[in-house]
């Protein structure tokens, strides 16, 4: 099983979130979720597991890729590739799984690695309080007509010294749904809503390579037009999230 290094994550809603530049950056945690409408144990885990990210804001924010499997899922009908990605990248085999800074969620609460249900308050501040060099921001602009997106990035060393990660460095970039509510449930499982869906990566989800090193307080910027997909529910939930990742380690 693939694990990565995440550095560093942003986030971008109509107003804008950035990471503070200090000699290390305030870290933002970043939980992947791999998830589905028709999937039961989803259903009970999803809940406390969506408490638990909504009472952290400025700690954490969520992806969630909605699969294939086991059963209907119209927003994974909407974009299956790049969620098929993303779960072939972290060989994930099996729903509900998620991944904290690119690693499984610990098994302590006798379910599996990767339970949501084993994620607690201690493990959202221990992974807060780890320290990175790496400092993220990410702002974005809708045009007038919501055809498209101009989504501007930052990724900078604040750190006093050169980061040369262990392989390739990556900017993966998301768009999401932060909510999106069904009046009857799209799946078997009895959800009607869910939070942070993954609607687009861009450009794709390989992401964008960055440079093999950093030197203290080298900044690389990127701008990117994303063209809005017709099958947003939502025009008002978009948002971006954007986090570095390292896939050598």
């Amino acid at each position: 099983m693939r694990k990565t290094t995440l550095w560093a994550l942003a986030l971008s809603f109509a107003t804008t979130f950035s990471q503070a530049m200090y000699a290390q950056a305030t870290r933002l945690v970043l939980a992947e979720e791999f998830t589905q409408a028709s999937c039961g144990p989803c259903a009970s885990q999803n809940p406390a597991f969506n408490t638990l990210l909504q009472q952290n804001p400025t700690k954490i924010i969520d992806i969630k890729y909605q699969t294939s499997f086991p059963g209907v899922d119209p927003m994974n009908a909407d974009n299956p590739g790049e969620v098929s990605s993303r779960r072939s990248y972290y060989g994930v085999n099996g729903v509900p799984h998620a991944k904290i800074n690119g690693t499984s969620v610990t098994n302590d609460c006798n379910a599996y690695a990767g339970a949501p249900a084993c994620f607690s308050q201690t493990d959202v501040d221990a992974a807060y309080n780890m320290s990175t060099p790496i400092a993220v921001t990410v702002t974005h602009t809708l045009s007038s007509d919501l055809s498209s997106a101009t989504v501007d990035v930052s990724v900078t060393n604040s750190g006093s010294s050169t980061f040369t990660p262990n392989g390739n460095l990556y900017l993966r970039l998301a768009l999401v749904e932060s909510e999106i509510n069904f009046p009857t449930a799209p799946g078997s499982n009895g959800e009607l809503d869910f939070y942070g869906v993954m609607r687009k990566m861009i450009p794709n989800a390989t992401g964008t390579a960055l440079p093999a090193s950093l030197s203290a307080g080298q900044q690389w910027t990127n701008q990117f037009t994303v063209q809005i997909p017709s099958y947003i529910y939502n025009y008002g939930e978009i948002a971006f999230v954007a986090f570095v990742q390292s896939d050598g380690d």
